[in-house]
């Protein structure tokens, strides 16, 4: 099958972001929107979401200012996060919402995070994720994508200052989650239910894996739930 793939540079107006690096770019589901969160340099970091529009090449940048700022509902300063978007609710009587879901990346201190966050890009509302059975190890430059909706998937990345490459992989539930605000005050600031598990590859040491890498590119085929994945540095 023969198709053509073509380059284009858009002239978006608006609030055009800050040169950076390290900056997360995320694509809603109905393909209409890509969220651009954190990245360097340090004057990058007053704006913590910032999106497009993606229906025309001149749809203007939007600066998204949360309502309400201050950890520990928000994530540090962060640049190298791995980001997806994704719809949430909309059974057992929640409302459904769209959600950026950020997880680890490089703080200001220039070591890794191992946290995981959500923005609530209805209600522009960051909330923390919370796991009482602990989750993933602190890294940056990691892939993640969406699988089967309510699945996050995660893989690879570098924790420094270890300067330590990764290949394991773990999975997000997310369909236990209650993202509701009206249960308790809490909720507002943090969400329960999530639970991050670790996945095992193959049933034998000689399975094919990836080996460990960071700074790579990784995507998802949500009809037969695989991912893909190329390149990266390793070594």
């Amino acid at each position: 099958m023969a198709f053509c793939v073509r380059a284009e540079l858009l002239t978006a107006g608006g609030h055009t972001p800050t040169i950076r690096n390290g900056g997360s770019l995320a694509m809603a589901p109905d393909g209409e929107k890509f969220i651009l969160f954190g990245g360097d340099p340090l004057e990058s970091f007053s704006t913590p979401v910032v999106t497009t529009l993606a229906e025309t090449p001149t749809t203007p940048w939007q600066k998204v200012l949360p309502v309400a700022e201050g950890p520990p509902s928000r994530p540090s300063l962060v640049s190298f996060a791995s980001a997806v978007v994704t719809e949430v609710g909309g059974t057992d009587g929640q409302q459904q919402g769209l959600y950026l879901i950020v997880f680890g990346g490089v703080g200001g201190d220039r070591a890794s995070i191992g946290e995981t966050y959500a923005f609530d890009l209805n209600r522009r509302l960051w909330r923390r994720l919370f796991f009482p059975h602990g989750g993933p190890p602190p890294r940056h430059s990691s892939g993640l994508c969406i699988s089967h909706n309510t699945e996050v998937l995660l893989f690879g990345g570098i924790s420094d200052p270890e300067r330590l490459r990764r290949s394991d992989l773990w999975s997000l539930d997310l369909s236990k989650v209650d993202w509701s605000y009206d249960r308790i005050p809490s909720q507002y600031h943090s969400i329960g239910g999530a639970v991050w598990r670790k996945v095992k590859v193959g049933s034998s040491s000689t399975a094919l894996r990836p080996s460990p890498r960071d700074k790579f590119a990784m995507a998802s085929h949500q009809p037969s739930g695989s991912i893909y994945l190329f390149g990266g540095k390793t070594g």
